[in-house]
C-alpha cells in the first residue's frame, strides 16, 4: 500500500490501485449507476443529454465510458473517437483494428526476445563444449 492524493479531491488516501479515496469512489459508483439507470430508460440519449438528465459531470460520464465501464448503443451517440486513428467508438479508448495491431506488435517483440534469449543460450552452450573439448 502507498499514501498518494485523491484525483478528485486531493485528499491523502492508503490505495493498492485505485486513484480515488474511498468517499470520491462511492460519489463515483452512485453516478455510475444513476447513469445506468437512466441510460436505460432512455437508451436514445448522448453524453451530453445523459450528463443533463441524470445530473453528472459530463467528464465522469465520458470516463466511465473509457474505462468501460458505460457503454452507448451507437458510436455516434457517445461522441468518442480512438486514441489512434480516430474512428468513432461507442466504448473504451481503442478501436478494435488499433487493439489489434498493438497486440501483434508486443507479440512480435516477444518473439524477437525470446529469438535472442534461445541464441544467447546456444552461445554459452557452444561455449562450455569448446572449453570442455
Amino acid at each position: 500500500m502507498q499514501a498518494i492524493n485523491c484525483e478528485r479531491c486531493g485528499k491523502l488516501f492508503m490505495s493498492l490501485s485505485s486513484k480515488s479515496c474511498p468517499e470520491c469512489r462511492e460519489v463515483e459508483d452512485n453516478w455510475l449507476r444513476k447513469a445506468k439507470e437512466v441510460l436505460y430508460r432512455q437508451p436514445q440519449l448522448d453524453m451530453m443529454g445523459l450528463a443533463n438528465e441524470a445530473e453528472i459531470p459530463i467528464d465522469a460520464i465520458e470516463e466511465f465510458v473509457r474505462q468501460g465501464r458505460l457503454m452507448f448503443r451507437k458510436a455516434a451517440v457517445a461522441n468518442l473517437t480512438c486514441e489512434l486513428c480516430g474512428k468513432p467508438l461507442n466504448i473504451g479508448k481503442r478501436c478494435d483494428a488499433c487493439n489489434n495491431r498493438i497486440i501483434s506488435m508486443v507479440r512480435q517483440s516477444i518473439g524477437r526476445k525470446e529469438e535472442e534469449r534461445v541464441g544467447m543460450h546456444s552461445l554459452r552452450i557452444n561455449k562450455a563444449r569448446k572449453e570442455e573439448g
